[in-house]
């Protein structure tokens, strides 16, 4: 049986709170490395967010050895460039979609028995078939905006900071980490501890920006 969060009392709204308002765009970070139990927790409860159909469409490229990080930082563009070279870790949050394609019988619940699981993985394959290679890629990489968002509270929660990167060469983050040519670069997320607050939030009121029926 599920522990449900509200009924059992496992985490209060406080605490949602401190994550949420504590969390910062952290461009400067203690050289501490994280350990490497702490960063697969974290990547296992982004794992958790929900996807359409349950694809989970994101992958991850953990980034840790200087000279893959100096490397790195080369294909960044901007301010990325420095932020890439000097966190303890980068992240690269990438999508495949047609190894979602070809391996949708393992997103199937087995839970629903064999014959059900084969089913629908069919029925899927036979839709995502119909998409043109373009198509396909961009819609499995928009899956992924959900689990970015994700891995930035949870690392939050569990003590690091991050900076969510866009300004990258898509080609030169591929080519340098032997993504296949089907894969789409989503996000370089460098990680860390903070060795500064930044900028306290700054944010639409819900009012100005919220429309209620």
């Amino acid at each position: 049986m599920s522990v449900s969060v509200l009924d059992k009392e496992v985490v209060s709204r406080e605490v949602i709170r401190s994550i949420s308002e504590s969390r910062r765009s952290i461009r400067s970070f203690v050289p501490d490395s994280l350990p490497e139990e702490d960063v697969r927790e974290i990547l296992r409860l982004t794992g958790l967010a929900p996807s359409a159909s349950n694809v989970q469409t994101w992958r991850w490229a953990v980034v840790t050895s200087p000279a893959m990080k100096a490397r790195l930082s080369e294909v960044m563009t901007g301010n990325n460039v420095q932020t890439a070279a000097n966190a303890p870790i980068n992240i690269v949050l990438y999508s495949d979609g047609q190894h979602v394609l070809d391996n949708l019988e393992q997103i199937m619940h087995p839970g629903m028995g064999a014959e059900e699981v084969a089913k629908r993985a069919a029925g899927m394959r036979e839709r995502l078939s119909q998409m043109e290679p373009a198509q396909l890629a961009d819609w499995a990489r928009v899956q992924t905006f959900i689990a970015l968002g994700q891995i930035v509270l949870i690392a939050r929660g569990m003590g690091y900071d991050s900076a969510t990167m866009g300004g990258f060469r898509e080609d030169g983050v591929k080519a340098l980490l032997g993504l296949p040519d089907s894969a789409r670069v989503t996000s370089v997320i460098a990680m860390g501890k903070r060795a500064e607050d930044g900028f306290s939030h700054h944010r639409y009121k819900v009012e100005d920006i919220s429309r209620w029926y």
